[in-house]
């Protein structure tokens, strides 16, 4: 499930954010995260069908700023 899956992601970059330089989700020093992915509209911030994945019209651009707590940017990764 994709929202599972950025939860998860979200959790470990956090734990390498404290292991690293003492940071959390959500500091302020943290602007923004990216990512890019099969079939992602950068207008709606959602991935409209992955096939390889599994995934239709899910709201990755919402899930990311969600558990990462900053803005997100979401493009096709071709």
């Amino acid at each position: 499930e994709p929202a599972r899956f950025i939860e998860y992601l979200a959790q470990e970059s956090e734990h390498m954010l404290k292991e690293a330089l003492g940071m959390t989700l959500g500091d302020s020093r943290i602007v923004g995260v990216g990512a890019g992915a099969p079939m992602a509209n950068y207008y709606t911030g959602s991935v409209e069908k992955a096939p390889n994945l599994g995934w239709r019209n899910v709201p990755l651009k919402q899930l990311f700023e969600k558990n990462f707590k900053t803005q997100a940017v979401v493009e096709n990764d071709a």
